[in-house]
């Protein structure tokens, strides 16, 4: 049986969005409700924590230090060790009708980021990408919830899952111009209700970890889509992962107490908490944002 390891943090009413920081050996992640961005340090294993006025959808390390915050319906410059940020300005995107939700960047440095429907109910989500000026361009339409994205090793494939109705698709990348092409399904969720897909990563074999919201587990899948490993969690809803550590050998992953009752509550109390899990398998270096600052 795979060891699970409860880090000692605040309980998240949604947690999400983790990220390991690799230069300075800590992973942030973030509770989209309770509006706070948290800090594991990799080395004494101390968690801190910084408060916002409004909801954080992802955090990015900078190439110039600290980090570009993603928010719910904008962007920012943060720096976390001296609880201050800087807002963006806006980009041009109707956010009465969708919203920020997942956000990487590609080993150039361009940020993407996709959307999801403000009432999670209709195909009105996005991919974004932007360029270190902030120049914005979309390539994909007709999300639902825009979740979980990640690359391939050598960056010759793109994965984006829709958590609604249930999957992750493939593109062919060519990251020279941030061009994505030839979508095809890789994984449909269609006939394994409750299981979603919400956020993924990749491993350093192409192995595609993702988190299956509702489930109880996280799973590997291999490059053409076949089921791998499959990891129970001690708790319902697993919202994301991430490689970090020292040798990026300890999977973290983020879950939510959000939409239980108070009696799935009772019953899964580690439920909004982080894990560390040394799966076998070992991750990639997150890539950092290219900014012009």
């Amino acid at each position: 049986m795979t060891q699970i390891d409860i880090i000692p943090a605040p309980l998240c009413e949604l947690g999400e969005a983790p990220i390991w920081d690799y230069q300075n050996q800590c992973l942030y992640w973030i509770d989209i409700v309770k509006k706070c961005i948290y800090c594991l340090d990799g080395s004494s294993q101390e968690v801190d924590s910084m408060n916002l006025p409004f909801a954080p959808s992802a955090i990015i390390p900078n190439e110039s230090g600290g980090q570009l915050l993603v928010t719910k319906k904008g962007l920012a410059l943060m720096d976390f060790k001296k609880k201050s940020y800087t807002s963006l300005p806006a980009p041009a995107i109707n956010f009465s009708e969708e919203v920020f939700n997942d956000a990487k960047c590609d080993s150039y440095g361009r940020l993407w980021v996709d959307t999801r429907d403000f009432h999670t109910k209709n195909p009105k989500g996005h991919l974004y990408c932007f360029e270190s000026d902030f120049s914005m361009r979309c390539l994909v339409s007709n999300l639902v919830i825009g979740n979980g994205l990640t690359w391939n090793v050598d960056e010759s494939n793109f994965y984006l899952a829709d958590s609604k109705p249930g999957s992750i698709s493939v593109f062919d990348f060519d990251v020279s111009n941030g061009e994505i092409s030839n979508s095809k399904t890789l994984i449909d969720y269609k006939n394994r209700f409750p299981a979603r897909p919400d956020g993924i990563t990749i491993d350093s074999e192409n192995g595609i970890w993702v988190a299956e919201v509702d489930d109880w587990h996280i799973r590997r899948y291999t490059p053409n889509g076949m089921l791998h490993t499959s990891i129970k969690m001690p708790f319902k809803k697993p919202t994301s992962l991430i490689f970090g550590g020292a040798n990026l050998d300890i999977l973290y992953v983020t879950s939510m107490r959000f939409g239980l009752t108070e009696k799935e509550l009772l019953e899964t109390p580690l439920s909004g908490s982080l894990v560390a899990i040394k799966t076998g398998f070992k991750g990639l270096p997150v890539n950092l944002f290219k900014d012009l600052i």
